[in-house]
């Protein structure tokens, strides 16, 4: 996560207690030593828990208050993918969220790395991204397609693992297409 960062420049996670607010960002703390630094005007957010650096919002064109995050997003995803892309790239998610009165969003805890997309509903496939939320990665590796620990990964692209060759050629119809 610290890695993507570097682009936004040295400083730019670095939040100084007389932060001004204005139209382009804001800073807003809160109870248990947590601080948001929101930057409207390049559609990114930080939050900070005990002044580390815990996650990155990164918005795309659906967000009122943030303009769209222009800069390149990790793991070569773009906006305009939808959900179906997605898993199509990074195989089965680590787990699901959303539905009903929140947007659908799914989670690959190995990468670091889960992607709001805009719909309430897991019934459109074939809807684009609203919001990339990056994170720490975690060391556990699951299967792509079967959810089980996985140990194998794509030669390729690096990204996705499986539990065994055939649980990899399975996914390889979907995935060989987004497989850098």
């Amino acid at each position: 996560m610290t890695e993507f960062l570097e682009h936004l420049g040295k400083d730019s996670f670095k939040i100084k207690a007389d932060q001004p607010n204005d139209n382009n960002s804001k800073v807003q703390k809160f109870p248990n030593d947590v601080t948001y630094f929101m930057n409207y005007q390049h559609g990114y957010q930080l939050e900070f828990q005990n002044n580390i650096l815990k996650n990155v919002y990164l918005y795309g064109n659906h967000d009122k208050q943030f303009k769209p995050y222009k800069n390149v997003l990790p793991y070569r995803i773009i906006f305009t993918m939808c959900n179906a892309h997605i898993v199509a790239k990074f195989g089965e998610p680590t787990s699901k969220q959303g539905g009903g009165p929140i947007n659908i969003g799914i989670s690959y805890d190995h990468l670091g790395i889960e992607i709001t997309f805009q719909t309430k509903t897991w019934d459109q496939p074939n809807v684009a991204i609203d919001q990339i939320i990056l994170y720490e990665p975690s060391n556990q590796t699951i299967c792509g397609i079967c959810k089980k620990v996985g140990d194998l990964r794509c030669a390729q692209c690096k990204l996705v693992y499986y539990c065994s060759v055939g649980c990899q050629k399975t996914h390889w119809k979907q995935h060989k297409v987004f497989c850098n």
